[in-house]
């Protein structure tokens, strides 16, 4: 499946999917596009069209993933003047 955003004048935006080899035209009030900021999304839509909200927080977030069992049913969390912990 291939998508291509068309048009977009102001809000209402018409974009092509290609399905198989069947082009089908599609008429939208609006698109999100969740795939990040480096996604194909903010690619696929004019520069014009498109509007950035960023909120800037005073600090930075690490997150570590592994493959263990839960630590604890409960969530679990320190606050320090120097920082947080979560363990969930």
């Amino acid at each position: 499946m291939l998508l291509q955003v068309v048009s977009i004048v102001g809000w209402f935006v018409v974009m092509v999917v290609l399905m198989s080899i069947i082009e089908h035209q599609v008429h939208c009030d609006f698109i999100a596009g969740c795939d990040g900021y480096h996604g194909v999304s903010r690619a696929s839509v004019p520069v014009s069209a498109i509007k950035t909200f960023e909120r800037v927080y005073p600090f930075g977030w690490l997150g570590v993933l592994s493959d263990t069992p839960p630590v604890s049913s409960e969530l679990i969390y320190a606050s320090h003047e120097r920082g947080f912990a979560l363990c969930s």
